[in-house]
């Protein structure tokens, strides 16, 4: 599969309102790891320990890009969960795939019984990866035509995890409509301490956006690239990335904030005023304290084509009932 068949990483441009974070209240301390837009103020997010499902209505000043306030709902658990990192909803089906890191696997699950009802055909190359290290993201394309996951940190027969001298080279994996692999290419992370990709982004325009975690002076600090895979090396077949003669996708850096909590989830959200596009992110609060969220501002290029495509995506969605 050709690196052609990705398009390459358009003139995106993302602007931080600079909101505190808010505190997710009334939900307890889960370690809220991935989450996803079904609509409207409606996501779903997933915890990395307790394989648990939560509801959650996010407010969203569309001026500001502010978040006023946060309600959820009692959790569900999921069938099989163990370790859940990543989590896309696929209105078409009403369903939510979501990324375990044991297994590694990604499994559909019915949200409203979390019963398992389909997955994605994981490439046996991720069961190589380092324990806790494994599948912390997944996305799928508005469209619906692709899902995207990727490893935190290198599998072991690609190399190294991220240090101050060099960072880590992780697996971009592509999927079609059906589940079925279609596509993978090399990432190569941020030098640093903890380093590791923790979410991806799939966006109305065709392209991907990555989040890196890292650990900083202030405590960590996210970090958000978008990628343009014009040249990558299709890396499918190659049973190891540390051989040398890869090339990976390039990256631009879009936005970067330390934060005192680690981030780890981001998703596309509701519609800003202007015809920008909302990008909502939430930390694990590691058991202990409230997760948090805030959101970004996404501005695309030609918002005036993109608009109607938008509407009609997200009139097209299915509400949960």
């Amino acid at each position: 599969m050709a690196a052609c068949l990705v398009r390459p990483a358009a003139a995106l441009t993302v602007v931080d309102p600079g909101q505190t974070p808010f505190v997710i209240q009334g939900i307890g301390t889960p370690e809220l790891s991935g989450w996803s837009h079904v609509g409207g103020g409606e996501f779903l997010a997933v915890a990395d320990s307790g394989g648990t499902l939560h509801r959650l209505q996010v407010a969203l000043d569309p001026s500001t890009a502010f978040v006023t306030g946060v309600t959820g709902s009692a959790p569900v658990a999921l069938a099989g969960g163990v370790d859940l990192e990543g989590a896309a909803w696929r209105a078409s089906s009403g369903t939510l795939f979501v990324s375990d890191e044991v297994g590694p696997a990604v499994q559909e699950v019915d949200p409203l019984t979390g019963a398992i009802v389909g997955g994605l055909g994981v490439p046996s190359i991720y069961g190589s990866a380092v324990f806790n290290r494994s599948l912390e993201s997944l996305t799928l394309a508005p469209d619906e035509s692709a899902f995207w996951i990727a490893n935190e940190t290198a599998l072991l027969p690609d190399g190294p995890d991220a240090s101050p001298a060099g960072g880590t080279l992780v697996r971009l994996q592509r999927f079609d409509a059906s589940g079925a692999p279609n596509g993978q290419w090399a990432y190569l992370s941020e030098p640093g301490l903890l380093v590791g990709v923790v979410e991806l982004v799939a966006l109305p325009t065709g392209d991907l956006l990555v989040l890196e975690r890292a650990l900083g002076i202030q405590g960590f600090e996210a970090r958000l690239f978008a990628v343009d895979f014009a040249g990558a090396t299709e890396t499918s077949a190659l049973p190891s990335l540390a051989a040398g003669g890869v090339q990976p996708v390039t990256k631009s850096l879009l936005w970067t904030r330390p934060t005192i909590l680690n981030v780890e989830a981001i998703s596309l959200g509701p519609n800003l005023s202007g015809g920008d596009l909302s990008l909502l992110l939430t930390s694990d609060g590691a058991g202990s304290v409230e997760p948090v969220t805030f959101a970004l501002r996404l501005l695309v290029p030609e918002p005036g084509l993109l608009l109607p495509a938008l509407a009609g995506l997200f009139l097209a969605r299915r509400r949960l009932t």
